[in-house]
């Protein structure tokens, strides 16, 4: 909804976004337009993680993904209205804009360090990389992040990286395949 005070957008990450075949999961791709002389155009306010996961025939029921130092990637926010920047839900005011990733964009109680995709009934996994793609707040894992996989089986994988991971809005950041 929009803040008629400020008119920022106050809207929900999700912590669990639900998968769809070769596109962005459900209920994260939060977009926003306006305009001054009616001529409007989307803007995504996330940016996009895309792994790329191998197997040998392997479902997938859910992939839960976590920075290495407990970044917020969930949650409640307000987007500036004006230009689908996210703002810092606490007292400092700060904003991101297109030129870097960063910041906090989660209201201070409200703070959810992991996210995930549900696959439903499970995603098969094969020789050739399949894409998923999970929405992330734009910012920087400066001690890289953790990806947590379930099989429909069970059975858990867990892959870590403590590279940085920069998220920019509007952009997909590819991971190298592994399975």
């Amino acid at each position: 909804y929009i803040n008629t005070e400020t008119y920022n957008v106050q809207a929900t990450l999700p912590a669990v976004q639900n998968y769809l075949k070769d596109s962005y999961g459900l209920d994260g791709n939060i977009m926003i337009s306006s305009s001054e002389y009616n001529q409007f155009s989307l803007k995504s306010v996330f940016g996009w993680l895309k792994l790329q996961l191998t197997g040998d025939g392997e479902k997938v029921k859910s992939i839960t993904l976590r920075g290495n130092n407990g970044e917020q990637v969930a949650g409640e926010l307000y987007i500036n209205s004006a230009d689908a920047t996210s703002i810092l839900a606490s007292d400092s005011g700060a904003s991101d804009d297109d030129s870097e990733a960063g910041g906090s964009l989660i209201f201070e109680d409200t703070i959810l360090t992991e996210v995930t995709l549900d696959c439903s009934e499970g995603v098969e996994l094969g020789a050739d990389a399949t894409a998923i793609y999970i929405a992330l707040p734009p910012q920087t894992f400066t001690k890289g992040i953790t990806v947590d996989i379930t099989a429909v089986d069970g059975s858990t994988m867990t892959k870590s990286t403590d590279n940085e991971v920069v998220i920019e809005r509007n952009h997909i950041k590819p991971m190298s395949a592994f399975g």
